[in-house]
């Protein structure tokens, strides 16, 4: 096997930074928090795992099953809490609910615990309520909720149900104004967009996709990615982010054999990222502000970051990141040749090619651990400090006043 396999992941963006260091939200949602909180084993497990896979941003599922009543509940999730900001790297901890109920009785009952300090608590409320599904709204859906409170069993009576959770939320969380509220939608369509918007702060949507034939991945252009995108937009000016599924013990699609083939979580939002940032064609696009991204879930998450095997390139031609044809060698393209040798980064920048060249690189956490300014054309030798030896991946990048250039490592023995 050759000591460098080497992909073209982007083409040229103009004057445009790197969107993989510009995310605000790297999300998880954890699943089985009853299970977790309080057992030190499993709390340590998690804890390592998000700073493994550099995420900064949770979502908790299933507090309905604790009984936040119970001071010992509250002191457990305010102990991991801080824990968790102040060694793992979390800065946003959240819970997701389909009730007010569950948000008001348990999320909001721990956070009005005096002992709950303003940095101990849950910063944002995550709705989940299926009002787009026919089937849901006329089963789970009509008998647990919308029957009782006099809305119809459809789509329509289930989304005027939410608007007016919604509402009833904001209300009774308005003593903490910082508490963001988010909202997980699959479809929607113009009017309900309109009417969801002015309601939350974010809303998340799911981009459940399997992985190509080939090993690619089409995370962008599929199905009726853009018209959602679109009919958001109408709706005025939000925060949205994209989720990505690695669950596979469900009939929705989903990147789990994509993940164990070795591909890093970041590479995943790259590739969103970039069509997102090219697409020319999505009307309504300066109304939304791409936040970040979410992830589906903890259990199913194949492995830690340090345990991914290494991807076999040469048997693929993935269009792995940008959607690019892949290259197999180190000659020069778009006036540039990088190559990675013994942890040090050569590049060489032809004359008349015009600076600054901003250099980054990008490990296969998703870290940065090398941004540079280079003012004029030349060979140069930059050492890459640290590659330790759980990193296998590094994505180099060059901006410059023409154009970005980014090339994807896999670094075997360097």
């Amino acid at each position: 096997m050759k000591k460098y396999l080497i992909i073209i992941c982007a083409a040229f963006l103009l004057q445009i930074p790197l969107e993989c260091q510009a995310q605000k939200i790297r999300g998880l949602y954890i699943n089985s928090s009853d299970k977790i909180l309080g057992d030190s084993y499993q709390e340590s497990l998690l804890l390592e795992y998000i700073a493994q896979s550099n995420f900064n941003s949770i979502t908790f599922y299933s507090f309905h099953r604790l009984d936040f009543s119970q001071a010992e509940v509250r002191e457990n999730l305010r102990n991991f809490i801080r824990l968790g900001k102040a060694k793992y790297g979390l800065t946003r901890i959240g819970a997701a609910s389909e009730s007010l109920n569950g948000f008001i009785n348990n999320i909001h009952l721990f956070n009005l615990d005096p002992l709950t300090l303003p940095d101990d608590r849950i910063d944002h409320y995550n709705l989940e309520f299926e009002f787009w599904s026919s089937r849901a709204t006329a089963d789970y859906y009509c008998t647990k909720y919308l029957n009782p409170n006099g809305y119809s069993c459809n789509p329509d009576g289930a989304f005027s149900y939410v608007c007016q959770l919604l509402k009833d939320l904001r209300k009774q969380i308005s003593d903490f104004p910082d508490i963001e509220i988010e909202v997980y939608i699959g479809w929607i369509d113009e009017d309900h967009a309109a009417s969801l918007v002015p309601l939350v702060d974010r809303i998340l949507y799911a981009v459940y996709r399997n992985m190509e034939a080939d090993g690619s991945i089409e995370l962008y252009d599929f199905g009726q990615q853009r018209k959602r995108l679109t009919s958001l937009g109408q709706g005025g000016k939000i925060s949205i982010m994209p989720i990505f599924s690695s669950y596979d013990g469900s009939t929705d699609p989903s990147l789990h054999k994509w993940l164990k083939r070795g591909h890093c979580l970041w590479e995943a939002w790259e590739h969103y990222a970039d069509s997102f940032r090219k697409d020319i064609l999505l009307k309504n696009k300066k109304q939304l502000n791409l936040d970040g991204y979410q992830w589906f879930k903890y259990s199913s998450m194949p492995y830690l970051p340090k345990d991914f095997p290494t991807p076999d390139f040469k048997n693929s031609t993935a269009r792995i990141l940008s959607g690019e044809t892949r290259q197999n060698s180190l000659t020069q393209t778009k006036g540039f040749a990088i190559s990675v040798q013994r942890k040090e980064l050569h590049i060489n920048i032809p004359g008349g090619m015009k600076g600054p060249f901003h250099i980054q690189a990008i490990n296969s956490l998703g870290r940065e651990i090398l941004t540079k300014t280079i003012t004029f054309p030349g060979d140069y030798c930059i050492p890459l400090y640290p590659i330790s030896d759980s990193i296998q991946f590094l994505l180099i990048s060059i901006s410059h006043q023409e154009g970005r250039f980014c090339k994807k490592f896999s670094i075997l023995d360097n």
